[in-house]
């Protein structure tokens, strides 16, 4: 979601943005204070799937305390054909009312129609609020601090809940309406849907069908200084917040690793990744070939291997038929990943066979398990603790939606699911990954999933994989799994279009994807500046915008510090990685005095140029402590002494 196409709408004291492509109300203010994240229409289809809408008809009326915006929103897509007029009005009292009134205009399964509302991770994890049921009866509750497995508000007509002393109430007609804990899907924020999931689903729609729904929000304890909220542009500034140990990091292994280069793997070697994850499914009679390639790629780029194994019925034949394979690479070994190929988590039962097999030819390799799929997976069925040494699951951000600040706000629920893992499992090493972009697969699809999205591209790839947008938002991960004191990360793949390189595999693949040999994604600068940076001391930068700027800190360690003849903290070098996730250009106020910076940015991005390794040679000078980050940019600063 570009905020090129937002447009900003007062009600009164409350500003909110609406999305032209979306039909979207995004960011309920008062005086720059979030109280309500979003609320959107959804058209979800039998395998979860959302149909993005085409906006037609659009109308909007505003004035300083009103609005009132009219449009039409077209979701089409395979055999789902569904359209649903939106009416968004604004009143100077602060109220908003949200009307959805849609049909199909095809025959189709659904599993979800109506709106949607997001509640702000920030201030309500753990905080009080008041339920409303469909009986009128009212219960006093709180939106949970670790993350719920299952819907902790059922049966609601509305809620309510507080930022300071503004009372937030949001109620809902047209269906029954319920509540779920998104951070499970690392959307930070807590969801209330309508049609409840203990109804039967999918659910086969005609046009006969007529869905109506209203969602009105409101605020109350309004002071008369209350008023519609303009900010200044000024710096944003960063502080030094925790100091960070950063998780050992890994890549996914790609067969085309053996195609690339001698120029690519030396750039790959570079990063001393601490290890390679390869998936290999022990039923497959190719299983030991794969195994032994990435034996030998994890031998070349001189690190660890991680294997996620995917188990079937005969775990301790498919194990024995495995072992020559196992035999070969146990050296490079650290860590097995045992799944099920019939179960989302990992079954007791399956560990304490593969367990004692796996140790008996690895003695120096934990046994791991969880899920390869999602949090959620994981959180809802979990495996016991004493039949594993280390729990993992997978994560992407774009499980519910798709545009640029949703991807930025997972950031912040990325920290709470190793937070609440490590509540289940105490001791435990927590494992995340794979990290990708796209979903890797669906774990709840219920028939045959598309292989290519509109633009051509596999579904499992997102364009935005040679973004420095993505630089960003991995650098931004990275701060809040160090935070949440993550055991291991893998990110991506080795190459390709899902990598930290383009590889022969991105040959078929549209524009903006590289061939060409001498290329890395900006991506790949995140991963190079780390391991740069190893020996420093690293904190985390935090501001008041955390979903748009994020940064780390790092500082000289001890030797070079007395190699400067310094001789206190205040003569310590200073720089920073610094990330900007909005589509604006952002001014941030620096703890310490800048020297020189180089920075990647989409807008600017070149084959020759700002993709290649050399960038890293290329700097600019500054001075002051404040600088100018770009829309969607990533930049490493180094500053002078303090």
């Amino acid at each position: 979601m570009s905020q090129d196409h937002m447009i900003r709408l007062h009600a009164g004291p409350i500003d909110v943005d609406f999305c032209q492509l979306s039909g979207q109300l995004r960011g309920f203010r008062l005086r720059g204070q979030e109280l309500l994240r979003a609320v959107y229409g959804a058209v979800r289809d039998h395998n979860w799937d959302t149909i993005e809408p085409r906006i037609e008809n659009l109308s909007v009326r505003q004035s300083d305390t009103r609005f009132a915006v009219d449009f039409d929103a077209l979701c089409q897509q395979g055999n789902v054909d569904f359209r649903w007029h939106g009416k968004l009005t604004g009143d100077a009292s602060g109220t908003i009312t949200m009307i959805f009134d849609g049909r199909p205009y095809s025959t189709f399964r659904r599993n979800r129609i109506g709106w949607c509302i997001l509640h702000p991770l920030a201030h309500c994890s753990g905080q009080p609020c008041e339920l409303t049921h469909t009986d009128g009866t009212k219960e006093a509750s709180s939106f949970p601090r670790f993350i719920s497995p299952h819907q902790p508000f059922m049966d609601l007509q509305g809620i309510r809940y507080w930022r300071d002393e503004i009372a937030i109430d949001v109620h809902f007609a047209g269906d029954v309406f319920e509540t779920e804990d998104q951070r499970n899907w690392t959307d930070a924020s807590y969801k209330t849907y309508s049609t409840p999931l203990q109804l039967p689903f999918p659910v086969e729609v005609t046009s006969q069908h007529h869905v109506l729904q209203t969602v009105r929000f409101s605020v109350s304890g309004l002071s008369q200084n209350d008023s519609i909220s303009v900010p200044t542009e000024v710096p944003i500034s960063l502080e030094v917040s925790e100091q960070l140990d950063v998780p050992k990091l890994g890549v996914g292994f790609t067969e085309d690793i053996h195609t690339l280069s001698g120029l690519q793997l030396e750039r790959l070697r570079a990063l001393r990744l601490s290890f390679l994850r390869v998936e290999v499914d022990a039923t497959d009679p190719c299983a030991d070939d794969q195994l032994s390639a990435a034996h030998l790629s994890a031998m070349t780029l001189e690190c660890q291997l991680h294997v996620a194994l995917l188990l079937g019925d005969d775990i301790a034949g498919e194990l024995d038929r495995l072992t020559p394979a196992i035999q070969q690479a146990a050296k490079s070994i650290s860590n097995w990943f045992v799944f099920s190929k019939s179960s989302h988590t990992t079954p007791d039962s399956l560990a304490r066979i593969a367990r004692p097999i796996l140790h008996a030819l690895t003695p120096d390799a934990d046994v791991c398990g969880g899920t390869d799929a999602y949090f959620a997976e994981l959180n809802r069925n979990r495996p016991a603790a004493e039949v594993l040494q280390g729990i993992a699951y997978s994560i992407n951000p774009q499980v519910h939606a798709f545009d640029d600040l949703t991807l930025a706000e997972t950031l912040a629920a990325q920290a709470d699911t190793v937070r609440s893992a490590q509540e289940l499992y105490p001791g435990l090493p927590i494992h995340v990954g794979p990290i990708t972009l796209k979903p890797r697969f669906n774990p709840n699809a219920t028939g045959a999933e598309a292989a290519f999205d509109a633009d051509g591209l596999p579904v499992t790839v997102d364009k935005r994989q040679v973004s420095a947008f993505l630089a960003a938002w991995t650098l931004g991960s990275i701060a809040s799994l160090s935070a949440a004191r993550a055991t291991t990360a893998t990110y991506f793949e080795t190459s390709g279009p899902r990598g930290l390189l383009g590889s022969a595999a991105n040959q078929e693949l549209p524009e903006p994807f590289l061939t060409s040999d001498r290329d890395v994604y900006p991506v790949y600068h995140v991963f190079a500046d780390l391991w740069e940076l190893r020996t420093r001391s690293l904190q985390r930068l935090t501001c008041a915008e955390p979903d748009q700027i994020v940064g780390l800190m790092f500082s000289s360690d001890a030797d070079e510090t007395n190699a400067m003849q310094a001789t206190d903290e205040s003569q310590r070098v200073h720089g920073a990685l610094l990330g900007n996730l909005s589509n604006e250009i952002r001014t941030v106020r620096l703890p310490f005095a800048l020297k020189r910076f180089h920075v990647l940015e989409d807008e600017a991005l070149t084959v020759a140029h700002q993709l290649s390794a050399d960038f890293r040679a290329r700097w600019q000078e500054a001075v002051g402590n404040t600088l100018q980050l770009p829309p969607h940019s990533y930049t490493r600063v180094e500053g002078a002494q303090r």
